[in-house]
């Protein structure tokens, strides 16, 4: 039965691949709490999913994506609560429960918090012999962030998070193999904002963003070896044209580009020679930031093989802000190799903010 629930647990720690290259060569990357860099906020789904950089309108990437987005050059505070229907075309009781809140303690200095519940609804472990049992796992994270803004539009921040996952809630405890198991994460941002004023009604915002996500220790479900949390790097950069029609009304258009490399270590392949058992790749059983550095050069197959573990994001926003009031279309796509996920779709929605 042990061996049972290892195995649906390693289906709840990776994101499962089907795709091939050309060579029918698959190798995913391996590494546990994967809902910790699930997107749930609806505006930056629909941008692509981008939130490393992000126009001075919105806050909710600060929180999820790069810390040093939180708002700061005005004094001010707000917050947002979400729900999200989860994978509901394979089961309608998993759901993502999200609480977000910021408070600019100066007009250059913010705090955040941040809650984000995971409900993996309802499983079934089945016995050998038929016999059923119920179980419902959950994680959940929790954070607080803070950022700084320097006069000279670039601005810094960091984050700390607590990580716990229960992916055999329920389980008699004759069962619990160690179930269970948390951590403590840090995240690093850094973000460069400069306004070009093209003439007096017309301006060009641009923005560069860099951040180190999810940096900490691994998780054990078993007692016995640690597989890595997502360790996420980001880069982006974001071009704002806005064009000023009169002192009430605006209109703007946002484009933007950003990708995304998971620090975590490439599991090697073992091919067999001769009668001899070759492994191709490094031991991706490490300490934290050796595998961070490992991470770069450990592909199996080589520069190939590690470009294809950048997944890449492109967004488009265009919209009309009438006094406190906006209204937007947003268009994105994401693209991520057959071989590392196959995640590969375009995202659309439509906003209104005050």
């Amino acid at each position: 039965m042990k061996s049972e629930i290892v195995t649906i647990l390693i289906c709840f720690l990776c994101f499962p691949s089907n795709s091939q290259m050309p060579n029918d060569y698959v190798n995913s990357l391996l590494y546990s709490v994967p809902f910790v860099n699930i997107e749930t906020n609806a505006r930056i789904n629909s941008f692509g999913g981008i939130g490393v950089v992000s126009s001075e309108r919105y806050f909710e990437s600060g929180f999820t994506q790069n810390p040093s987005l939180l708002k700061g050059k005005v004094k001010d505070m707000g917050g947002s609560l979400s729900y999200l229907n989860w994978l509901s075309h394979i089961q309608n009781d998993i759901y993502f429960l999200n609480l977000l809140a910021f408070y600019c303690l100066t007009n250059n200095n913010a705090i955040g918090v941040n809650i984000n519940y995971f409900d993996l609804g309802s499983v079934n472990f089945t016995y050998p012999n038929g016999y059923i049992i119920n179980s419902h796992p959950i994680e959940l994270l929790t954070g607080v962030n803070y950022s700084h803004f320097f006069s000279s539009g670039f601005s810094t921040g960091i984050g700390l998070k607590y990580i716990y996952s229960d992916l055999l809630r329920g389980l008699p405890d004759s069962l619990a193999i160690g179930d269970d198991d948390n951590t403590l994460a840090f995240d690093f941002g850094f973000n460069f904002r400069s306004t070009i004023k093209i003439d007096d009604i017309s301006s060009l915002l641009y923005n560069i963003g860099l951040s180190l996500m999810n940096v900490g220790n691994g998780i054990s479900y078993t007692g016995g070896t640690k597989l890595k949390i997502p360790t996420d790097l980001k880069f982006g950069i974001l071009a704002e044209y806005n064009y000023q029609f009169s002192e009430f009304l605006n209109s703007y258009v946002i484009i933007a580009y950003q990708a995304n490399k998971l620090l975590v270590p490439t599991p090697p392949i073992f091919e067999v020679v001769d009668g001899d058992t070759i492994m191709k790749g490094k031991d991706f059983n490490v300490p934290l930031f050796k595998g961070m550095i490992q991470s770069f050069n450990d592909a199996p197959y080589g520069f190939e093989e590690e470009w294809q573990e950048i997944s890449h994001q492109f967004g488009f926003e265009t919209g009309i802000e009438i006094n406190k009031i906006v209204a937007a279309l947003r268009l994105g796509k994401l693209y991520e190799f057959k071989s590392k996920g196959n995640r590969n779709y375009f995202t659309y929605g439509i906003g209104i903010v005050y």
